[in-house]
């Protein structure tokens, strides 16, 4: 008993990896089907969590919202995923969010130089929503999981420790401001 109920958990802890349970219930005795490549590279994803805004603030415009250096273990990493939250809804519209990364310039100034957004598909929020899970547009570029490609310029993902990344919000609601904004960015080994 104890080994079926290792198997199972198990399996759903794959089925999480892999990018979300099936719509079907993992039951005792079901084959194990697990491709160990997937959950391989799914083991050496890395995560950035960025506060964009504190949670009781109105969201606003601008480009360099904030600025993030590249951290070192992700050398040779691709951005792979985003997702964006806020606190509180807002209404009429949508919050949209570019990420950029910034070449390493000369100047000083570190986005003065090349900078390329990563996103062919801006991330948003849509009107009385908390999370860009639930955008119209971000949906239609999901392939599966944490698979976003479709939403993601590959000759733009490329991540160097020199490098840094830059949160531009575009749009915002235009009734009610979301409150509150937190960016999760998503990389993997190239």
């Amino acid at each position: 008993m104890r080994q079926s109920l290792k198997r199972a958990a198990l399996c759903l802890v794959c089925a999480v990896l892999l990018g979300g349970a099936t719509s079907d219930p993992v039951k005792v005795g079901d084959p194990l089907i697990v491709d160990a490549a997937m959950i391989a590279k799914a083991a050496r994803r890395k995560t950035l969590i960025v506060e964009i805004f504190a949670p009781t603030a109105d969201n606003a415009t601008g480009d360099g919202i904030a600025y993030i250096p590249v951290p070192q273990e992700w050398d040779a990493h691709n951005i792979v995923g985003a997702e964006l939250s806020v606190v509180s809804a807002g209404t009429t519209g949508n919050l949209t969010v570019q990420v950029a990364i910034c070449a390493a310039a000369a100047t000083g100034n570190a986005c003065s130089g090349t900078v390329s957004d990563v996103f062919s598909t801006v991330l948003d929020v849509d009107t009385g929503e908390n999370h860009s899970g639930d955008s119209s547009s971000w949906a239609a570029c999901e392939s599966g999981g944490l698979s976003w490609e479709d939403c993601i310029t590959g000759a733009n993902d490329d991540l160097d420790p020199k490098e840094t990344i830059r949160v531009d919000v575009d749009t915002i609601h235009t009734g009610t401001a979301a409150k509150g904004a937190t960016l999760i960015l998503y990389a993997e080994p190239e």
